[in-house]
């Protein structure tokens, strides 16, 4: 059951309570009031006929008939002319017709013990409920004239009169007034109500029910409701205590989402970092996986030819096989050790643990330190340098630059012709730096270009003529890549192949 039916239920039931005591209390003296009309109207037709008694008894000379006759008499016109009656009644009898009912009996005895009148309501046949009164009749000095030679005394009691009202009327009447009252209360409940409804939903109900609403929003979250009472009472305050919560769940919200966008980043972030981090170990894993299969052939050969060296050395004489062995081992030592530079490189460039530098490096120079390194092997076919170099310095990484010219250099100059050419060049383009390396070499056989920056792979036809590892074009474009450059590679097979490098100035 709402608030509201409440309310109302339990206000009518006040006003019932109110008001039925109140108009029981109203209703009884309404009939006590009736009463006492029905007892004054008695005792005045009582005193009435005893004035009119004393009157002929004083007037005996005037008035022919005796006061016990003129009462008789008036009795009789009463009777035929009105509904009340009256009767002159007396324990010690003159007349029998003044015998006296049950009423006048119970009545005389109370004289005689002192009372002066009685009452009470009693049911007649013929008249339905009626009013009986009756008051004592003493004897006095204008008794004594006709009476002295009956022996009565002043003072004495000689009987009473009974005045009989029927009270058919008046319990009409006091009906038409219960229903009249009957009328005004329900009239007055029913207006009292309909007050109290008005002034309760005014000061009460719709103040709840702004309260209500207001709270059925919070609870869908929307706290971007407000109570807006006038009531200048509790009702206002509590609205306004009302909104001051909202606004402090509204703030505490707003906290909680940014903790938890927070939150959530950060776990963004981890989640990433973890799946970043299971791809390099994953990488690693098959790095590692194709290096010892890749080592396992690359390394071979060198030991192989160090072993034997070695055994040659330790059992024979000749000093020239010797130093030929010393050469050999010289040299495939030194291949190991490129093999092994370079497979370091690249892990460091693979999992992005390389320290990067920027330093300024001297291109002119570095081409030229390069050149020196193969200068035996330009010698031994014979090639042509050609030089374009147009660009002085350049800020990036020296080291990572050596081995990117000293991997292309080499290149040029193993894939090579005798009395071939490598044609070097370097210029500033568009905020680039532009280096090609460009030999008259074997070429690139047509759909292998793709293939060739893969690491350990190498062209089937010429790794058997030509060794190898297959790192060096796999660093080389890892590097670019870091620097965020680009690699262009041109080639044709046995006239030319060209590498472009375009890597951003800084």
């Amino acid at each position: 059951m709402k608030i509201t039916a409440k309310i109302i239920i339990s206000l009518n039931i006040a006003i019932l309570l109110i008001l039925a005591p109140f108009y029981l209390i109203l209703w009884h003296n309404q009939k006590q009031l009736i009463m006492k009309q029905a007892k004054i109207q008695a005792k005045t037709l009582f005193n009435m006929i005893l004035i009119t008694r004393q009157w002929v008894a004083e007037n005996r000379d005037k008035i022919k008939p005796v006061p016990a006759v003129a009462t008789k008499e008036l009795s009789q016109y009463a009777k035929r002319m009105s509904n009340f009656r009256f009767h002159i009644t007396s324990d010690r009898l003159v007349n029998p017709q003044n015998k006296p009912d049950e009423f006048e009996k119970y009545a005389l005895k109370l004289f005689k013990e002192g009372k002066k009148e009685v009452e009470r309501i009693e049911f007649d046949k013929e008249y339905g409920k009626v009013y009986r009164y009756m008051a004592p009749l003493y004897i006095n000095q204008s008794c004594i004239q006709c009476h002295h030679y009956q022996g009565y005394k002043v003072g004495e009691l000689r009987g009473g009169i009974s005045v009989f009202i029927p009270l058919k009327d008046i319990i009409l009447n006091l009906r038409q007034q219960l229903i009249l009252f009957i009328i005004s209360g329900i009239t007055m409940y029913l207006f009292l109500n309909f007050i109290l409804i008005v002034l309760l939903k005014r000061s009460v109900l719709n103040p709840l029910k702004s309260l209500e609403q207001a709270t059925r929003e919070v609870e869908k979250r929307n706290f971007n409701i407000f109570v807006d009472l006038k009531t200048k009472d509790e009702f206002e305050d509590l609205a306004k205590a009302f909104n001051m919560m909202i606004k402090e769940l509204k703030s505490h919200e707003n906290e909680l989402k940014y903790k938890i966008n927070q939150a959530v980043g950060k776990y963004a972030i981890a989640l990433e970092e973890l799946k970043k981090t299971n791809e390099n170990l994953k990488k690693m894993n098959q790095f590692k996986s194709d290096i010892i299969d890749s080592l396992a052939h690359e390394v071979r050969t060198p030991l192989t030819k160090l072993i034997s060296c070695t055994d040659i050395i330790q059992n024979s004489q000749n000093s020239a096989q010797i130093e030929r062995c010393l050469e050999i081992i010289l040299r495939n030592s030194r291949i190991l050790k490129d093999l092994f530079d370079k497979i370091i490189l690249l892990n460091k460039l693979e999992y992005a643990t390389y320290d990067f530098m920027d330093d300024e490096v001297d291109v002119e120079n570095l081409i030229e330190y390069v050149l020196s390194k193969f200068k035996m092997e330009i010698e031994n076919k014979q090639l042509k340098i050609i030089k374009n170099i147009d660009v002085k310095t350049f800020y990036s990484d020296p080291t990572l630059m050596e081995f990117l010219l000293s991997n292309l250099i080499s290149n040029a100059i193993k894939y090579n012709k005798e009395n071939g050419s490598i044609e070097i060049s370097t210029k500033f383009e568009d905020d680039y730096l532009i280096l090609s390396v460009k030999d008259t070499g074997i070429g690139i056989p047509e759909g292998e270009t793709e293939n060739i920056f893969k690491r350990f792979y190498r062209i089937s036809d010429i790794k058997r003529q030509y060794p190898g590892s297959g790192l060096g074009l796999s660093i080389v474009k890892r590097i670019v890549d870091n620097l965020n450059g680009e690699i262009i590679v041109k080639s044709e097979k046995n006239k030319y192949t060209l590498f472009i490098i375009k890597l951003p100035i800084k």
